[in-house]
């Protein structure tokens, strides 16, 4: 018995000893250089870094990797952000403050693209493509932003315009014939002095079920839409970017039209 005993104990023993022999292991340092990511959040350039505000900024390849394409994937990329949708209105919330069940309602999280306040309800109004970044600003947010910005701000910065030629493009395809078409382009128009881009999204699908009493499938979809944009610069002092969109939504489901268009008046197509 006193054998086993200390058969045990030096059992034990020789793996604590063989720890305290070996040399302290130190984590790997990273050396690389920390990215620098400039945000307009305070309406002015500055570094992410050097910027007082709780924010979250996505830069476009952070956008592509993580396939930010829809706004309801926006919220698995930001802290204390959830992201819903009833038919065609988005309903979003940070820190626990945003939309009221009333459609109707301003949202408390004001979303802008471009600078251009568009509010949060419709999902037609918010950009998912061609984006150069996305910033989230944690609330409340009144002071630089106004009304509507008690939970906080989603900014929405499309690509601007360059001189230098650039291209880009990207296809999907998915069950029911889904199909989406991403493509953007943008160049100098006159040398130095104006620059355009253009950019535009196509996508649809087939329909998900059937009707019983028609055989026809329903609740298919089709949509497309095309940005647009020009930079003038006459001097080194002085800049214009002038923007414009167009966007066109078909689907053969009569509830979403119904719901997000209950008066009937033209805005919505049912097939």
């Amino acid at each position: 018995m006193n054998r086993l005993v200390v058969s045990l104990l030096w059992l034990i023993a020789l793996p604590l000893a063989a720890q305290e022999a070996s040399p302290p292991q130190t984590a790997p340092s990273s050396t690389g250089p920390i990215e620098e990511i400039v945000i307009t959040a305070e309406k002015r350039e500055a570094s992410l870094q050097d910027t007082p505000i709780a924010v979250s900024a996505l830069t476009s390849d952070t956008i592509e990797t993580a396939q930010i394409f829809s706004p309801d994937r926006l919220q698995w990329s930001v802290p204390s952000m959830t992201y819903g949708q009833q038919s065609s209105y988005n309903f979003i919330t940070l820190r626990g403050i945003g939309t009221d069940v009333t459609v109707s309602a301003e949202s408390s999280v004001a979303s802008y693209e471009d600078g251009v306040y568009t509010g949060s309800l419709l999902s037609q109004q918010v950009p998912s493509f061609d984006l150069e970044r996305i910033e989230v600003l944690r609330g409340p947010q009144g002071t630089l932003y106004g009304r509507n910005a008690d939970g906080g701000v989603v900014n929405y910065i499309s690509k601007a315009p360059r001189f230098e030629p650039e291209a880009n493009a990207a296809v999907s395809y998915g069950k029911y014939n889904a199909v989406q078409v991403d493509a953007g382009a943008t160049g100098a128009l006159i040398d130095e002095k104006l620059a355009g881009r253009i950019s535009v999204r196509w996508g649809q699908h087939d329909g998900y079920r059937r009707n019983i009493v028609t055989g026809e499938k329903e609740y298919d979809l089709e949509n497309a839409a095309v940005r647009g944009a020009l930079l003038f610069t006459p001097s080194e002092d002085f800049s214009l970017t002038v923007r414009g969109g167009y966007a066109n939504h078909e689907t053969s489901s009569a509830y979403t039209v119904l719901s997000s268009n209950p008066t009937g008046l033209p805005g919505g197509q049912i097939r």
